[in-house]
């Protein structure tokens, strides 16, 4: 997958667990990960491989590792001026690399950068209360974020507990998401 002119979002790894483990597992929800997919699909969705990366390494269900590993298109792979981007943002908040969780891969720097480098917003469900957490390092550098819920918005998603997208996706949808004030 290439970021293309429609890409619009990146979306970090605990955004994806979050659907997955703690909220809507593909198994009992197969229609809004249907959605997830086709968005991917169209462009408008990605993740850098480093979210990838963490989600086959992971302890979060072997169907979202699975899922990680079926889809290595909907990753792609940084490029060079995301290595320098990630060079600067680890100089300037050495903080967003915890050192200290005890997982091979750290997916977070490469979020925010490919964001940066894209024009994209970010989709996390981390905490945005805390200066230790995604939200808050694209709030630095300004790039806009978006929790899940606002994301369902702005693509003028609902689902049905009877099944099925009830409304079709849109660019236009009004959700809220927090923007950097300087």
């Amino acid at each position: 997958m290439s970021i293309s002119l429609f890409t619009k979002y990146c979306i970090d790894s605990s955004s994806l667990i979050d659907l997955n483990w703690r909220r809507y597992p593909q198994a009992r929800y197969p229609d809004l990960w249907g959605a997830v997919e086709h968005v991917f699909r169209d462009d408008v969705l990605v993740a850098p491989r480093e979210v990838r990366r963490e989600l086959q390494n992971g302890s979060h269900g072997d169907d979202l590792k699975q899922w990680a590993t079926d889809h290595p298109n909907f990753f792609p792979d940084p490029d060079d001026d995301q290595f320098r981007r990630v060079t600067l943002l680890l100089d300037e908040f050495p903080r967003v690399c915890d050192l200290r969780k005890r997982r091979p891969v750290d997916a977070d720097p490469w979020v925010i950068v490919l964001a940066q480098a894209h024009g994209l917003a970010v989709v996390s469900s981390e905490r945005s209360d805390s200066d230790k957490k995604i939200p808050y390092f694209c709030h630095q550098v300004g790039v806009p974020v978006v929790d899940i819920d606002g994301f369902f918005g702005e693509m003028g998603w609902s689902f049905s507990l009877g099944g099925g997208l009830v409304g079709a996706a849109s660019s236009s949808a009004s959700a809220e998401r927090t923007t950097p004030t300087s």
